[in-house]
């Protein structure tokens, strides 16, 4: 399974970095978003969890809008994801484990959809 979340997080940073090298430049407007999250005992894997939500959520955004500049800087913190995704899967345990496996899951299956331009 750590081998599942190391590839998801280089296939975010892999087509991070292959989105449109078209520079534009638009606004940002913030959101706050309420995390999906399951809760978890290990803090480590409730800390990955969130990370993962939000920086999905900014890659949405900079999908949205076309912003390369911010796609980069996604692909540079996907390496930093990786590490805590890493941590994370070291300390889950039972009941904690299973809900890491299945948001890493459901979470890829997000950021296909996002890359994909079927989300909004």
């Amino acid at each position: 399974m750590k081998h599942l979340a190391f590839l998801l997080l280089l296939g975010l940073s892999v087509a991070a970095c292959k989105k449109s090298s078209t520079t534009e430049t638009t606004e940002s407007t913030t959101t706050t978003t309420v995390s999906t999250a399951p809760e978890t005992k290990s803090s480590a894997v409730q800390e990955y969890m969130q990370a993962y939500e939000q920086y999905l959520e900014e890659y949405k955004t900079a999908v949205k809008e076309k912003n390369s500049a911010k796609m980069q800087e996604l692909g540079d913190r996907a390496q930093q994801l990786t590490e805590r995704g890493k941590q994370a899967m070291a300390e889950a345990t039972g009941d904690d484990l299973v809900k890491l496996q299945t948001f890493i899951k459901e979470k890829a299956d997000e950021f296909v959809a996002i890359s994909q331009g079927k989300v909004e």
